[in-house]
């Protein structure tokens, strides 16, 4: 009997009695985890049946934690059973892998645009023209410096000495340019610095144009005042003047259509066509031999007409200058003639020969050719006037009355008294005009400033 003894201490008590309540699960489900959840329901069940279904005495909050399940009981209820997380042992205490801490990271919203005064301008307008995201940017770089390192490597030994060079070329480079190496100008800043090289150059320019101008004349007056006889002056200028502007060959049919196609055009287009002045420019700049004579011809006649007033006042070629100039073609007629040349012309034909007629025939031709008249105008017809009424008072005796009674010089000096007129009214016009043109340009530097 110590056999069976043993056998029912050990074998029968060892064995665990299922009740009759409990379910039965089947053996592919009958495992720890799962019979812990099937007792608590059961635990939960007959508690139940103990309290007979007493809802009244029951809360909301008992019945929400019933309904959800036993994980997500609250600790205070009396209805919590405590499961085990992933990292706990059933003593309470951490198991031996730790849980793993996150490192806390706070988020900033991008702000755009706050670092834009600490950016310098290239780095900012690098970024803003590129379609490469600053990491790619960097990445770029970090390669680009490898292939160098690697290049100066495998380089010769001079190598280095090429880099100092280059290095020194685009400092001397960027001097002369008068742009620093780490500054990047701005559109509007380089088109003001383009302005100003230009306004620089037309100053220097124009500042030699004017020197070779003063030049000429001053030579050019120098040999009319060595000339011994009207011939030889009249020589003089055929050679020092007019065969200077015969030379532009203005009267010519393609020398005219050259000169309207190109009337309307700047400085730099008329350059390219210098190759069709046959005089070589010899004057410093390299300015235009036709530049200087267009603005001395003028000048020159005038020149001309003086000493042969003063130095030869007996010649009649003061006076077959026009004709002659007319001669020529009505283009460079239009070139070298001008108001002042008209002006003297009548005042020698009033003084030495007090030809009226002839003096209101050209001024007639002065208003056909429109120039402007000018107080030396006006006060020659004031003096061709005043004359005629002296005459007539019978103030410069009876031959001159004679002589200006006649039915040639009596048309002409009621000629002159209407050109008084409108003379008159010319020069007004001239007064209101610059004057108002004046007070714009007044108007426009004091907007300016």
């Amino acid at each position: 009997m110590p056999v069976a003894q043993a056998l029912r201490r050990h074998g029968i008590a060892g064995v665990r009695r299922v009740s009759a309540a409990e379910p039965i699960l089947p053996f592919l489900y009958n495992t720890q985890t799962i019979r812990t959840r099937y007792t608590d329901a059961l635990s939960d069940f007959e508690d139940l049946q103990e309290r007979g279904f007493r809802r009244s005495k029951r809360t909301n909050k008992d019945r929400k934690l019933f309904v959800s399940g036993a994980r997500n009981r609250a600790p205070d209820s009396k209805y919590f059973r405590k499961t085990l997380g992933p990292y706990e042992n059933r003593d309470g205490g951490e198991s031996e892998m730790e849980r793993p801490r996150r490192p806390e990271y706070e988020r900033q919203e991008h702000i755009p645009f706050e670092d834009a005064r600490n950016e310098k301008r290239s780095v900012r307008d690098t970024l803003s023209n590129s379609t490469m995201t600053p990491s790619e940017k960097k990445a770029f770089e970090k390669l680009l410096n490898m292939k160098q390192q690697k290049e100066g490597k495998e380089g010769k030994e001079g190598g280095e000495a090429l880099q100092q060079l280059d290095g020194i070329l685009q400092e001397a480079f960027e001097q002369t340019a008068g742009q620093p190496a780490d500054l990047e100008g701005t559109p509007a800043e380089s088109v003001t610095r383009e302005q100003k090289t230009n306004e620089s150059r037309r100053d220097s320019r124009s500042v030699m144009e004017q020197e070779a101008i003063e030049a000429d004349r001053e030579n050019v007056k120098e040999a009319f005042s060595k000339a011994q006889t009207d011939v030889e002056l009249w020589k003089l200028l055929h050679d020092k003047v007019l065969s200077r502007v015969l030379a532009l060959k203005l009267d010519e049919p393609l020398a005219r259509s050259a000169q309207r196609a190109t009337k309307a055009k700047s400085d730099k287009n008329d350059e390219k066509n210098a190759d069709a002045d046959p005089m070589i420019p010899q004057w410093p700049g390299n300015v235009r031999e036709s530049t200087i004579i267009r603005k001395n011809a003028p000048w020159h006649l005038i020149a001309f007409q003086q000493e042969c007033i003063s130095s030869f006042p007996s010649s009649q070629l003061g006076l077959s200058l026009m004709p002659y100039l007319k001669s020529l073609g009505p283009a460079t007629f239009a070139l070298i003639a001008g108001s002042t040349f008209y002006n003297n012309h009548m005042r020698i034909l009033y003084r030495r020969y007090l030809d009226v007629p002839s003096i209101i025939d050209t001024l007639e031709d002065m208003d056909k050719e429109v120039f402007d008249f000018s107080e030396k105008t006006h006060m020659l017809l004031s003096v061709i006037c005043s004359r005629d009424r002296s005459v007539r008072r019978g103030m410069y005796g009876p031959g001159c009355s004679a002589l200006w009674s006649g039915e040639r010089f009596r048309n002409a000096t009621g000629r002159a008294f209407v050109w008084k007129r409108r003379v008159d009214n010319r020069l007004q016009e001239q007064a209101l005009k610059s004057a108002r043109e004046q007070e714009e340009e007044e108007s426009r530097q004091t907007v300016q400033e």
